[in-house]
Order: structure tokens, then sequence, then C-alpha cells
């Protein structure tokens, strides 16, 4: 490389702050570091001061802190609740003829609903040890689990409800959720503990679960060899009748996967930065007549706008899949989920808002509201920054068991144990279900629309595995079909 000073003379060394090359003559020694001039020097001072400060800021929350924030989201969900019950009020009066409801039996769902939440609440600031709690959801504030800690029990379990509406037969509906890392799950309805069930590789299920008219609080609890439990967020279901229960939104929810009692597929699809085959993968999917969602980043929209225009010229529907596909987690780290230190608030909305805006200039299209975390890294409070400017998560479905519906189509790398030939991605593809007809209903598939593969690629094999799942029954959606308004 030359100096970017003097073109004409060899440069060795980079300046510590900028990073240009630099010849000999150029080179400056301040600070034990060569710099290209003072003024980067004093840049890199003034940097270096700033992130003194920002670790002196960086003070880890006490008790006090903690219960402080905790107090003021209890009034807001206060307020919630009594809106709530005013709500329960209104509906149960219609359905009793004038016959007032007994407005305690109201008050301790809606009382009920608030110690779930508020204990999810607890566990979103710092995760918890709780030893066999007498309240679900009340968290232990004495033994909060740090970064370091190598148990793979860290996350609370989640519920499989994004859907509004539930079918029910005979009052009765089959509960499905996520619990990594627990050897048991209970199962909480209106408090009380009605059920367990055994994990199969984190993934569990309850048949049967029956519902009383009105609201019901449906809870879970993960309970691993330790005896240690951590709670899911509480969720309220509404019994309409016995064959229909309605399932009030929540804020920051991760929409994973559609209903079970139907044969829908959402194959969705990433795009980075490149593009290699994005237009024959588009020929396939307007050869096999599907609209789907495509999650895009910014700089795929600024890269290939004409690609962009023909997504929405073919009737697909565009995602947010921010503008330059950062890590947002300690995932690459810990294998934990926790929000990457320097993700702000204000940096992932630029991210989001950005992308939205150059698909708007490129296409004079409304990005669709929804958004994927880059390499799937999300959590609950990233997923409520995306939602405060309008995009709502949309993972990949994972379970039950081992099954993954990550394709698998990004692996490159012939010498890894996750490459897979291109009729071993085939298999994967249509064997989502295991050869159960309807197991995968409702999944949402991840493949995308670039690789760096040499050979063995993705869109050779799609057409017949689209054909091969059309066999079997299942029709393919897009995540706004899945997951209607």
């Amino acid at each position: 490389m030359n100096c970017y000073r003097h073109p004409e003379r060899e440069a060795r060394r980079r300046c510590y702050f900028c990073r240009k090359p630099i010849c000999p003559s150029c080179q400056i020694t301040l600070s034990h570091h060569i710099f290209c001039s003072e003024v980067c020097h004093t840049s890199w001072q003034r940097a270096e001061a700033e992130k003194k400060n920002l670790k002196k800021q960086e003070k880890k929350p006490t008790t006090a802190d903690r219960v402080v924030v905790l107090q003021k989201q209890t009034e807001r969900l206060a307020r919630a609740v009594i809106s709530l019950g005013q709500r329960l009020d209104s509906i149960e009066g219609k359905k009793k003829r004038g016959r007032k409801p007994g407005r305690a039996r109201v008050i301790g769902i809606s009382t009920m609903l608030m110690l779930a939440i508020v204990g999810s609440l607890a566990g979103g600031l710092v995760w918890y040890r709780s030893n066999h709690s007498a309240n679900p959801g009340v968290a232990d504030f004495e033994n909060p689990l740090s970064l370091e800690d190598s148990s793979y029990f860290s996350n609370p379990p989640t519920l499989e409800l994004a859907m509004k509406n539930i079918e029910l037969t005979n009052s009765c509906f089959a509960l499905y959720g996520e619990a990594p890392g627990a050897s048991q799950v209970i199962l909480f309805l209106n408090g009380q503990a009605v059920a367990t069930a055994a994990p199969d590789h984190g993934s569990f299920s309850f048949q049967d679960v029956k519902l009383k008219p009105g609201a019901n609080l449906i809870q879970v609890a993960g309970e691993d060899d330790d005896g240690h439990r951590l709670y899911s967020l509480g969720r309220l279901i509404e019994r309409i009748s016995r064959k229909i229960a309605k399932v009030p939104k929540l804020p920051a929810l991760n929409y994973m996967r559609g209903h079970r009692k139907r044969m829908e597929l959402a194959l969705t699809f990433d795009a980075g930065a490149e593009a290699n085959y994005a237009g024959k993968i588009l020929d396939i999917l307007s050869e096999k007549n599907i609209k789907t969602t495509l999650f895009l980043t910014g700089q795929f929209i600024e890269k290939y706008p004409e690609i962009v225009r023909r997504i929405v010229a073919d009737g697909h529907e565009a995602g947010n899949h921010t503008y330059s596909h950062p890590h947002l987690t300690t995932y690459n780290q810990n294998h934990r989920h926790y929000t990457l230190r320097g993700i702000t608030r204000e940096f992932l909305q630029a991210e989001l808002t950005r992308t939205a805006e150059l698909f708007t200039a490129a296409t004079g299209e409304k990005m669709k509201g929804w958004w994927r975390a880059p390499y799937g890294e999300q959590n609950a409070q990233l997923r409520r920054w995306a939602e405060e400017v309008g995009f709502k998560h949309v993972d990949w479905t994972r379970g039950p068991g081992r099954k993954n519906y990550d394709i698998l189509d990004w692996v490159s790398d012939e010498r890894s144990k996750h490459y897979l030939t291109a009729d071993e991605l085939y298999k994967r593809f249509v064997n989502l279900d295991d050869g159960v007809p309807g197991k995968a209903n409702g999944g949402i598939i991840l493949m995308h629309l670039s690789t760096d593969r040499k050979k063995d690629f993705p869109h050779l094999t799609l057409p017949d595995a689209i054909d091969a799942m059309r066999e079997k029954g299942y029709r393919f959606v897009s995540v706004s079909q899945m997951f209607p308004e």
C-alpha cells in the first residue's frame, strides 16, 4: 500500500485513529501510538475520554433501582388492568342479560394477570433464580444471573399464542411453547398448577387445556434439575364460546409460528447485501404462483433497486431486515440473547427507519410492518424498540424437538457439519413435518436470496420441494396472511 499523502512512497503503517496508510515521514508517535497528525491524536484522546465516561455511567443497577422501575411499570399495568376489568364487565354483562358479574372475580383475574406480567418484567431487567416460589411470576431479587453464568437455564419459557383467535374443541385447546434448559414445565391456569410436562429438547405441549367461560390466565414455569424456576409471561385468554377463544395482543411478541390447525407454510427469504440468484428465486415463486414475504436490508435495496421493484410488482411483501445487518445480541459470545453493548434504541430504530425510507424511495410503496433480526438475534427489549417505529418481529419456526425450519441454504463451507448437498436440502425441506400430515402446520421457513456456495445451489431443488409439500396438502402464504390483523 502507498501513503495517502505521498502516493509514490510505500506505507507500512496506518494511523492509529483514522487508519489511513502513512509513510515514515508522515508518522508522529504520541501516547505510545503512531498517528498521521496532531488532529488525529486529539480526536483519539477525546474518543478515549468518552469511552471512560461511558464505563463510569454504566453502573450496574441496584435492587432499589430495579424496584423503582418495576413500580412505574406496575402503575402503567394497573391502569391497563382497570380498563380490562371494565371491558370484561361489559362483555359478561351482555352475556348474562343484564346480570352484573361478580366484581371480585374480575379483580381476581386482573390481579393475577398483573402479577404474572410484573414477574415477567422483572425478568426482562435481569434474569433471576427462583427456588419454588409460591407465587407464579414472583422473582428472587437476591440472585441475579450474570452474563458469565454458564447455565443454559437462563431464558424464561415462551408460549405459542400469537394468534388472536383460538379454535376450541369442547372448550379445550392445545398449548405449545419453548422452555430451553428446563427438565419439566408446570402449567398454571388461573393461578393454579394443573399439569406438568417434560420438554422434548426445549419444546413442550399441553393437550386439552380446558378454559372456563370468560377470562382465563395462562402461564407456565420451567424448572431445571436443581429446582430453579423461571416463569413465562402471563397471557389472558377470553373464552367466548365452547368453540372459540380470543387472545388479546401484547407488545413485543415474537411471531414464530402460525395456526397449527391450518396446513399453511410461510416460505420467507432474507436478503443481505448480495443477490446472486435472487432473480432465479423470484422466477420460481412466479412459476409456482407463490406470494410470500422477503426481508430486505437497506444495503440490498440500495444495491439492487430493480430487484426490489420486481418483488413488489410480483405481488410479494417486503419486510425489514435492518440497514446494515448488524449483530444485536451477545449470542456469539455466550449463547445468550442479551442486548449487545452499544446497541441502543436510537441505533436499532435508525436501522429500521432508514431501510423503510429506502424501500419507499425505490418503490413508492410502504414497507410492511414486519422485521426479522439479523442472525436471529433478538429479545423482548429489541422487539419493543422495533414496535415503537411500527415493526413486529417475525422469527422462523423452531420445534418441536430439534426441528428447525432454517433450511441452511446459507451454509457454503463444505467442511461444516451443517453443510447440506442439494439432495439433502430437498429432503430437509420436504421432511419438515417428519412425514406426519399436518405436523408442519403454521411453519415459517427461512431461506435466502444469495449464497457463497460453489455448487449444490438451493434454487435447483426448490421447485420440486414446493411441489412435494403441496402434494401433502400444504399451501404457501405470506406472513401477513398467516398473522392477519
